[in-house]
Order: C-alpha cells, then sequence, then structure tokens
C-alpha cells in the first residue's frame, strides 16, 4: 500500500511539474484529459478483481492514474471557473460548483447501492456497467468542457484570431496619413473562436511553414527584421 499509494502521488506531481503553466493556457484540454486518466483507473481497479496476481501492478497504475486525475482537475478548476465569473462573483461560483458535486456524489452512491446487488462481483457485469457509465461520464465532460468560453489566448486561439485578421489587414490600404481609425478589420469573436477550438486531439496550426513560438529564444546571430513603409 505504500509503494502503490507513493508512486500515485509521485506520478501526480511529476505530471504537474511537465505541464506547468498549460493549466492556465488550455485548460479544457488537460480538464477532459483528467476525465480519461479518471476512468482509466477505474478500470484499473475492477482488473485486479480478476486478476489478484497482479493486484501490485494494476493497483499502483490505477492509483496513479487517479491522483494525476485528481491534481489535474483541480488545477485546471480556478482557470475555468474564472471564465465564469462575469460579474466578480467567484466565490458564488465556487458554492455553485461545490453543491453541485455534493449532489453528483449523492445521486451516484445512491443509483451504486441500488444497482450493487443487480451486478455483484461478476468481472463482465462490473466491466460492462463501467463501460456504460465512463462513456456517459466522457460525454458529459466533453460537451461541459466545449461550452467554455476562454476570454485569453494560448497559441491555438491566438492563431485563430489572426488566421482570419491577417487578410483583411493585408486587403486595407492604408491612407497617405494614417490613424488609429484608419484601418477597419473583423476580428473573429469568443464564440467562433470557441466553437473552432479543438482540446481533445493536438491542435495541428492553421498556419503553413514553421510554428508560431511563444517568447522565443533570440540569439546575436540570427537574421535582420527590416520594416518598410
Amino acid at each position: 500500500w505504500i509503494l502503490k499509494d507513493g508512486l500515485g502521488h509521485l506520478g501526480a506531481i511529476a505530471f504537474g511539474t511537465v505541464v506547468n503553466t498549460r493549466f492556465d493556457s488550455d485548460p479544457k484540454r488537460f480538464r477532459f484529459q483528467a476525465a480519461v486518466l479518471g476512468k482509466a483507473a477505474d478500470l484499473l481497479s475492477i482488473f485486479t478483481l480478476g486478476r489478484p496476481e497482479y493486484f501490485l501492478l494494476l493497483s499502483t497504475v490505477g492509483s496513479a492514474f487517479g491522483r494525476i486525475s485528481a491534481s489535474t482537475a483541480m488545477s485546471c478548476r480556478a482557470k475555468i471557473y474564472e471564465t465564469f465569473a462575469t460579474h466578480g462573483n467567484l466565490g458564488d461560483v465556487l458554492r455553485c460548483s461545490q453543491a453541485q458535486t455534493v449532489a453528483a456524489q449523492l445521486l451516484g452512491t445512491g443509483v451504486g447501492a441500488m444497482l450493487g446487488p443487480l451486478v455483484g462481483d461478476d468481472l463482465v457485469r462490473l466491466l460492462a456497467g463501467n463501460a456504460l457509465f465512463s462513456t456517459a461520464s466522457l460525454y458529459c465532460a466533453y460537451t461541459s468542457s466545449s461550452l467554455v468560453q476562454m476570454s485569453t489566448l494560448n497559441v491555438q486561439r491566438a492563431e485563430l484570431v489572426f488566421h482570419d485578421l491577417l487578410p483583411g489587414l493585408l486587403r486595407t490600404s492604408p491612407s497617405p496619413s494614417p490613424s488609429p481609425c484608419s484601418l477597419a478589420v473583423e476580428a473573429p469573436g469568443i464564440d467562433e473562436v470557441q466553437s473552432r477550438e479543438v482540446f481533445v486531439r493536438p491542435y495541428r496550426s492553421v498556419f503553413p511553414g514553421p510554428p508560431l513560438l511563444v517568447n522565443p529564444p533570440v540569439s546575436s546571430s540570427g537574421g535582420c527584421l527590416v520594416l518598410t513603409s
């Protein structure tokens, strides 16, 4: 048990260290990944009943997945809740979230208590029930994550904005005496960016050529950028 729980905690710490600030820039992706890891942990826990000789291995990996899932979900929660606090009411949002969490836990406990005698300890029934509820859980996680509207820019959202913005800037001919209002271009709104943002599959840049880098290192031996009017 010490080895199982210890490796689970170490896995959660290592995963959080690798992801680092991306929890804030891409919380929807990692929130959904946390849900997937949580369901994988449940599946491994069921397999320990069918293969007790691999109990230590399966329970250790399952515990690591569960700890990583819980740590990842907690790390993404603040940034996601921030998008719902449109009037500075973050405390009220947290209160509602806590109430919904407790209600869902009570409902799940009640359903589990009713279905427990019917399912029993049969491995096939346990796997079938787990597949059914895991599918429903992942669908709800995907739907809820897709509804989150991020108001900040990461690489993906910035590329989606500038992919539509740059053609308008290039087509617009500035006046001889440019003013702050001389250029009129239309940028995609938050709703449009939300509908086009992907967080399950890996993001592929909409721009051809080299990838967009945030805060790239600048060397003295690099080329020069010349701006002409």
